[in-house]
């Protein structure tokens, strides 16, 4: 289009991932280099870039990942990283990509992406809607910690693979709700976002990423290759101070997690394949969030 190169598939291309990590920097603050380093960035993410030269214009990432919904494996496509330069907006880059992309990946069970407020009359023109996420949330009685957490560190290369090996492994959560396969998209997290919000608790054989806001602890994501109960999670490892806690992905129905809406910085956009239903009350994990 207009003298630019389609261009995927090139993460083992230098200078084209330079670009495209200097443009995610530029436009998101984001770099994907330690992540590729690490063996991480694999074919379950792909960029569809349009280049100038061997610049990347503009882009609309691709990450093939596979849901449990009400107990059933749909596959899907979550689109993340949809950028342009600021000296080639205006043109419809990125409409030339979503379409491509959208056709290309037609028959899947489920396409969707996370949006931004500035860009939310954008996505409904390619078929997306608005979907309301609802958050779990826990009310603690303040019973103090029970349990002794062994804290892990995302920069360290010896921990990381011992999270990216439990990662392989790792359940879903809910039936409801989850996302599956999607270790190498979790150590994103690991490395950028939570590097220093991660437990280990031997006796469990489970991995915890959480943070404590005042009285509320956040858990932003169970790694278990086995059944958990999940209250009962958050209940012994939650400090003294805790009141509440807020599951940052969909738990298994009780009588003591209540739902609230949630209200983050971004908004979920769905198009799902004819016939398929989202359930009325589900929160997206947030580490499977592109």
């Amino acid at each position: 289009m207009n003298g630019y190169t389609f261009v995927k598939g090139y993460r083992d291309n230098i200078s084209l991932r330079k670009s495209f990590n200097s443009l995610a920097s530029q436009v998101f603050g984001i770099n994907f280099e330690k992540w590729y380093e690490r063996g991480f960035w694999t074919g379950k993410y792909e960029p569809y870039s349009l280049a100038d030269g061997d610049k990347v214009i503009a882009n609309v990432s691709v990450n093939k990942i596979n849901l449990v919904i009400e107990g059933e494996r749909k596959s899907a496509v979550q689109l993340g990283t949809v950028m342009t330069h600021k000296d080639y907006r205006g043109k419809g880059l990125s409409g030339v990509l979503m379409r491509n992309v959208l056709e290309e990946f037609k028959d899947v069970d489920l396409i969707y992406l996370f949006a931004n407020n500035t860009v939310l009359e954008y996505y409904p023109k390619f078929g997306f809607h608005a979907v309301e996420e609802q958050q779990p949330v826990m009310e603690l009685a303040g019973k103090g910690q029970s349990v002794t957490l062994k804290k892990l560190d995302g920069q360290s290369d010896e921990d990381i693979k011992f999270i990216f090996h439990l990662a392989k492994s790792k359940m879903p959560l809910a039936d409801r709700f989850s996302t599956t396969d999607t270790a190498e998209l979790l150590m994103f997290y690991c490395t950028y976002v939570f590097p220093q919000n991660i437990y280990y608790w031997p006796e469990k054989e489970m991995i915890i990423l959480m943070t404590i806001e005042g009285e509320t602890l956040h858990i932003y994501d169970v790694i278990t290759n086995k059944k958990a109960d999940l209250q009962e999670t958050a209940a012994r490892v939650a400090p003294p101070e805790v009141k509440k806690v807020r599951f940052h992905f969909t738990v298994p129905v009780s009588s003591q997690i209540k739902k609230e809406a949630f209200r983050g910085d971004e908004v979920l956009f769905v198009r799902p394949a004819s016939g398929l239903v989202l359930p009325n009350n589900f929160k997206h994990p947030v580490t499977s969030q592109a």
